[in-house]
């Protein structure tokens, strides 16, 4: 992900935007031939939301990789704590309850149930 993009402190345009989409398909294709099939599963579908209205294949519910729906609680969860250009980190509640809330549609509601109960764990390792 180009840092002009990551790090902008201004809305995105719609180019960038495509950019921050497309970087899944993107980088399993770039380490096909050094990662195994569950890595690229991961790195290709981590932004697939459990509705079906994610990217980059519009997959939904078990048809989103096991360790793709893993991911992506903790990708979105550590996101959201991280600071950023464009705003400040969330706090732990804030965060936990984005992932509560968007539980059967981003997430699959079994990951959610399942970071709650590892969440104190993650967060002593995010300190």
């Amino acid at each position: 992900m180009p840092d002009a993009i990551l790090c902008k402190p201004d809305a995105l345009t719609s180019d960038e935007f495509d950019v921050i989409r497309g970087h899944p398909a993107q980088k399993a294709a770039m380490l096909a031939a050094f990662e195994g099939p569950v890595e690229r599963a991961v790195i290709r579908h981590h932004h697939e939301w459990f509705d079906g209205t994610g990217d980059p294949d519009g997959l939904a519910g078990e048809a989103i990789p096991l360790e793709a729906r893993i991911a992506a609680v903790r990708d979105v969860y550590d996101a959201l704590r991280s600071d950023r250009s464009y705003r400040a980190a969330w706090s732990r509640d804030d965060a936990e309850a984005l992932i509560h809330q968007e539980s059967g549609t981003h997430f699959d509601p079994r990951y959610v149930r399942a970071f709650a109960a590892l969440v104190d764990r993650f967060e002593r390792d995010l300190a």
